[in-house]
């Protein structure tokens, strides 16, 4: 994703260094988008020595989960291929632990078969995006988008469901000790867009997100969440 996101930088730096003939008329230089991506989210584990064997432990316990990215953006092209976009959006990562089967000799009434515990994370983000339009014919227009997002952390809720009779129930306990107020993740993402008039258009993307930094780092079992999904949304160019 870094190297994705270093070329990107590289071919804007000299697209506007280089010696070209003026660009073409930029039909709008403003557009705005409202977006929805369903993401799969997981986590990458970096422990000390006397945690390896908790974090081998995690490793083989815990799956990803799906999640979402839903937010808006407001878009100011400066030239027809390159533009620069600032969002705001609400992000629910996270990750869970596989389903535990129970197998009871003798089981009670309200003995439970199966649980699993899922860790979600829910984030502020404020994505400053570079984007790469190309392709452009009279419907499709075909795009490469890289950044950063900068996240503010809002809480990690803890869920264990448990189903008792075929029945699930849940207990949620929600909590932030030991979690960075403030996180970095970088954004990558290829697509489409096509458009429906001069000032609609649709838009698909596979958008991936990987933090640079641990979310807990003053913990001995640091976390890095990542995600990566379909991006959805609609484009206004008024």
């Amino acid at each position: 994703m870094k190297k994705f996101i270093f070329a990107l930088l590289t071919l804007a730096l000299h697209e506007c260094l280089s010696a070209q003939q003026p660009s073409e008329e930029i039909p709008q230089r403003f557009m705005y988008r409202i977006s929805f991506a369903p993401e799969i989210g997981y986590r990458t584990l970096v422990s000390t020595a006397s945690e390896r064997e908790i974090a081998e432990s995690r490793d083989a316990n815990e799956i990803a989960q799906i999640g979402f990215t839903t937010g808006i953006a407001a878009e100011y092209a400066f030239t027809r291929n390159w533009s620069l976009s600032v969002g705001f959006a609400y992000a629910n990562r996270g990750y869970q632990t596989k389903t535990a089967i129970f197998n009871w000799s003798a089981p009670a009434q309200q003995s439970p078969s199966e649980s699993f515990v899922s860790y979600r994370f829910g984030y502020i983000d404020i994505p400053i995006l570079l984007t790469y339009r190309f392709g452009h014919d009279r419907h499709w227009t075909f795009f490469a988008t890289g950044g950063a997002v900068p996240s503010v952390f809002l809480v990690r809720s803890k869920t264990l469901f448990v189903n008792e009779q075929n029945t699930w129930t849940s207990t949620d306990n929600q909590r932030g000790i030991g979690y960075d107020r403030f996180a970095l993740f970088l954004s990558a993402e290829v697509g489409a867009e096509y458009t429906l008039s001069d000032s609609f258009a649709l838009r698909l993307g596979i958008v991936g997100k990987r933090a640079i930094a641990a979310s807990n780092p003053n913990m001995a079992t640091q976390e890095y969440l990542f995600s990566g999904g379909l991006n959805l949304g609609f484009v206004w160019r008024p």
